[in-house]
Formats: structure tokens, sequence, C-alpha cells
């Protein structure tokens, strides 16, 4: 996944390599409890996240030793239970405090494979995705 610090670069090294990540991160998945959800296709996720090294059991993340995520199917806003048999949803550790400013913007400049200008940041702003640190962030990377 992109998100993954120990994956260098996506040309190199398959998507399919890892699921989960450093950053406290997983896919996981939620079967639909009114559908039939082959039972073999859950036995061989649970067997793919067992060899993932940031897998495991977490009630952070709402995600139990097989890779299922831990919460109520979702409902439809005109009711009724979302007409799917399977999600996959990234469940994170929750941080116990946000990043600052300066920790934002030096993420921008400093990462391995970052983008000094912040030009995905300002590409973010241009479709309509802003935060209330945005100005801040924007001066810290001029």
């Amino acid at each position: 996944m992109a998100e993954d610090n120990d994956v260098p670069s996506l040309r190199t090294q398959s998507l399919a390599q890892s699921i989960s990540a450093k950053w406290g991160g997983c896919v996981a998945l939620l079967g639909n409890p009114g559908s039939e959800v082959p039972q073999t296709l859950l036995d061989g996720w649970a067997d793919r996240v067992a060899k993932d090294k940031h897998y495991g059991a977490n009630q952070r993340r709402l995600v139990d030793d097989r890779g299922t995520l831990l919460i109520s199917w979702p409902h439809l806003l005109q009711g009724g239970l979302v007409p799917v048999d399977l999600l996959l949803a990234t469940s994170n550790d929750p941080q116990p405090t946000d990043p600052t400013v300066e920790e934002i913007a030096d993420a921008w400049k400093n990462e391995p494979g970052a983008d000094p200008r912040g030009e995905y940041f300002r590409c973010n702003r241009e479709n309509g995705i802003y935060t209330f640190q945005d100005h801040a962030i924007d001066e810290l990377l001029h």
C-alpha cells in the first residue's frame, strides 16, 4: 500500500506483499451478516494476514487476529443494510495527539520520497480538500 513505509517503491514491490503498515494501519475485512460469504474466503484472508508483521488483534484498530473489522455492518440512510457482501476498510491506530503544523510541513519536505514543494498538498486544496491548518502549513512550505 502507498502509505507503507516498508515499501520502497510501488514499481519494485507488489502491493500484495504488504496489506498493513508500520504507521499503525491495516486493511481489514468485514463480511455482510446477511450474505453467505464462503468460509474458505474468510479463512484464506485470516491465513494471509497472519503472515503480515503489522497485523494482530488490536482493540485500538478494532481488528481481530483474523483481520476482521470489529464494527457493525453499515446501514443505508434510507434504512436497510449496505447491499454488498464484503467491505475492505483501512483501520488505523488513533494517535494520542495531532501532529503540529511544523511536523506536517516537515514531513512534506523531509520524509523519504517527499514532495518538498508540497504539490500534493496544493492539489488537495485546488480540489476542495481543506483543513483549518492549511494556511500555516502553506507558509512553512515556502
